[in-house]
């Protein structure tokens, strides 16, 4: 057995890099293999999982936050690896759909003597996603969160709240036609999510019943609506209050969307940001392989 270690130097104000050397003392005297890359910039751990060597067994970790995840699945798609998660960055919300927040003392440990099992992952426009991809106000709460954390070194939670409360002010609907397996609508909106995991945002709760091995998406869309209930929506979200049972929301689990824009518009996928005027998103069941931590139960 292999183990590809990829660390995100800035993820976590430094959180992450902290990890080499815990990992370096681990294998001392061990006799595995094991490989550390420190990356140097975006897209790279997408490169090195690529094209690292995988003629015996792997477990390839990430070691970072969740935008450092969402390069690594996009190179370990199809490989013969499992995928490990470390969570050190400054949200870690997919983790938090399987792994107890109160088992993180040994991750790494626990991470590297754990057990894999086949899980689901989201694919939209060819790039894969293994947490939730949202269209609409959560993007753009999610690029201004990215500024805060950038230029005032706000990370976490707070970042996403003042990312929110920005995005309140400047935030206009999209006027967007999607078709959900089959089904065409067309709407106003100002939230449409499709959740493989849970937690988005620093630990919101956006998709409670969402399971990564169900084999579908969880769909959420918000409507357009009256800046009371928005604010009603945003206090839902942060008490992790469901919000199914408000009329404005669309809610289904499904295996595949197209949502199509006459304007470009944004998606946030795993923190990430890609535009364009038409999305398509699918459901790819048993699509990696990910590394449940030793004496930690599994949900979903």
């Amino acid at each position: 057995m292999r183990h590809l270690f990829i660390i995100n130097p800035i993820a976590g104000k430094g959180s992450a890099i902290k990890y080499k050397e815990i990992i370096e003392e681990y294998f001392k005297d061990k006799d595995e293999c094991y490989d550390i890359r420190i990356t140097e910039g975006p897209e790279q751990a997408t490169d090195i999982v690529k094209n690292y060597d995988y003629s015996e067994e792997c477990n390839v970790y990430s070691v970072g936050g969740d935008g450092t995840l969402n390069e690594v699945i996009n190179g370990l798609i199809g490989k013969n690896a499992s995928l490990g998660i470390i969570p050190a960055g400054s949200g870690n919300d997919f983790v938090r759909t399987y792994l107890d927040k109160s088992k993180l003392t040994n991750i790494l440990k626990e991470t590297i003597e754990g057990k894999s099992k086949e899980i689901d992952i989201g694919c939209i426009n060819n790039k894969y996603f293994i947490n939730i991809s949202a269209i609409g106000f959560p993007a753009d709460v999610n690029l201004n969160a990215k500024i805060f954390k950038n230029q005032y070194v706000i990370s976490g939670s707070l970042a996403y709240i003042l990312g929110a409360i920005v995005s309140l002010f400047k935030f206009k609907y999209e006027k967007i036609k999607f078709i959900i397996d089959g089904e065409e609508i067309d709407d106003e909106m100002f939230l449409v999510a499709l959740a493989n995991g849970r937690y988005y945002g620093g630990g919101i709760v956006l998709a409670p019943d969402a399971e990564i091995s169900d084999g579908t998406l969880d769909f959420y869309g918000i409507k357009k609506t009256n800046p009371y209930k928005i604010l009603r929506y945003l206090i839902a979200f942060l008490t992790k209050k469901d919000i199914r049972e408000f009329k404005d929301t669309y809610y289904n689990k499904c295996k595949t969307l197209k949502i199509i824009s006459e304007k470009e518009i944004i998606s946030n996928i795993d923190g990430e940001i890609i535009k364009a005027n038409e999305f398509n998103f699918e459901i790819i069941p048993k699509g990696i392989k990910l590394i449940i931590p030793n004496d930690d139960g599994m949900e979903g």
